[in-house]
């Protein structure tokens, strides 16, 4: 089943730092959105994600699920 999924980044979590490519190939989901601050954007590969940032994703249910449980680690 597909998924699709906003979180946020919170402060710590061991997201911050990886860019939207390795989030791709890691977890198996395809990343549609990041929102950070005012500005939200399908983003480039190479944006690395921050504390606060909001990602939107979609995928299958169980990839997406595993990537929830690894932002809030």
């Amino acid at each position: 089943m597909i998924t699709k999924m906003e979180i946020r980044i919170w402060e710590g979590s061991p997201l911050i730092g990886m860019n939207v490519a390795q989030i791709v190939k890691k977890f198996k989901v395809r990343v549609v959105k990041v929102a950070r601050g005012k500005e939200a954007a399908n983003p480039g590969k190479k944006l690395e994600l921050e504390a606060a940032d909001y990602i939107t994703y979609t995928g299958d249910s169980s990839h997406c699920l595993n990537l929830l449980e690894k932002a809030v680690k």
